[in-house]
Order: C-alpha cells, then structure tokens, then sequence
C-alpha cells in the first residue's frame, strides 16, 4: 500500500535504538513524510495533504492517534506536508519535488490546529511567508542559534544544505548518504536524520544505508 497507507510512528532510545513505543496514525494518513517535536508534550506528524497534531503520551498509550490525542488540517494548492520543521515559534511545512519552482517551504502559525479551516483545505494564502529549497528535498530543522539545514536524496544522491532561512539561499552543501529524509536536532546540538533506504520498497538500491543515524556538524568537511 505504497503512498495510501498505513502510517505508524515510534519512539525511539537514541542509546540503544530500540524502540520504546508506537502509536498508528488514522486511516486517512497516507505517506507520513515527517515529524516537528513542538513542544508542550505534542508532535506534528506532516501527511502529503495533511498535518497532525498528535498528543505523544495519549497516543502513545493508546496506541493510536484518535478522539482527543489528535487535531488537524487538510492542505490545498500548493502546500503539501512532504516533510516539516519547527522554529520555536512556527511551523514550515516543505514541498518534496523535481523542479526547482515547486521546492519550498511555507511558514505556518501553530494557531492553524485552533480553529475552523475552510472547505477546499489551507492553501498557501494562509502561509506567512515562503522561501525556495533545494530540489528533492526531504527533511528540514532549525538548529539552536536559528540556522535552517534541509536533506535532499534520492536513490543515487544524499546531500546536506544550510541554508539562508529568509531567503532559502544555500550557503553550504555537503555530500552524505543516499535517502537522507528526516532532519532534527538533539539537546546537544547534534543533528539526526534516517535514510529511507532500510525499507524492503528500496532494497534493489545500488546502496542502502538502513540507519537512523547522527550526524557531527563541527566535522562536516
């Protein structure tokens, strides 16, 4: 059920890598593309059409992301939720794509879950700003002194952007393993990603590299 489903998120010891829990997301999640840490004990889990705000310990405890554990919004024309990223303040919801035109990141109040949201879906009107990211992009965060870093990869490349957060301007860029998605930063301001090359859909890759893996950013050369 490639891209319709079913989506499932786990919590895991970055010590041991074994996981200590996991909630199912609803029926109508699709391809859960990324997760924010926004604070206050609630995550957001980013659908291509939808974003979640999920309850961690409820839905943990459950098992499941349902009833009071769980808000969220439908997207409509361009936004999507191929990944997302967290600031402090705002949410910014990423456009995976080809083309450089439709690679991009839309800046989001939290305040979106609150209240009602028109029928046709939160479209790009509501964003508060948007910047351009490198092509495929996969994963994006902010780390502790404000600078934006995104993942782009495929099945052939991986690489590593910081970017300019006003302007989405790349100011570096280093090689790194193919399928790198996901990006967030720890308390000790090391940087975490996972390669999607672990899942049976992309075991005939020339390479795969099956990790949720950390990354020294005063080492990158």
């Amino acid at each position: 059920k490639v891209g319709t489903g079913p989506c499932r998120v786990y919590r895991i010891d970055p010590e041991t890598g074994e996981y200590t829990g996991f909630f199912d997301m609803p029926p109508d999640c699709g391809h859960a593309g990324g997760l924010a840490w926004v604070g206050e004990g609630r995550l957001v889990v980013a659908d291509t059409r939808r974003l979640y705000l999920v309850d961690a310990e409820k839905a943990l405890a459950a098992g499941k992301a349902e009833g009071p554990a769980l808000r969220s919004v439908t997207l409509a024309g361009e936004l999507k939720g191929s990944f997302i990223a967290f600031d402090g303040a705002d949410l910014w919801t990423g456009v995976h794509d080809k083309g450089a035109a439709a690679s991009r990141l839309y800046r989001l109040p939290l305040s979106i879950f609150d209240g009602p949201v028109p029928g046709g879906g939160l479209a790009e009107e509501r964003a508060l700003g948007s910047i351009p990211v490198p092509v495929m992009a996969q994963g994006a965060a902010f780390d502790s002194r404000g600078n934006l870093w995104t993942s782009s990869s495929s099945s052939r490349f991986g690489s590593l952007y910081r970017l300019d957060p006003r302007t989405g301007e790349p100011l570096a860029q280093y090689t790194t393993v193919i399928g790198i998605e996901g990006l967030s930063f720890d308390a000790a301001g090391l940087l975490w990603s996972v390669s999607e090359a672990g899942t049976r859909r992309w075991l005939r890759w020339s390479m795969t590299y099956p990790f949720i893996f950390q990354l020294d950013l005063n080492k990158l050369r």
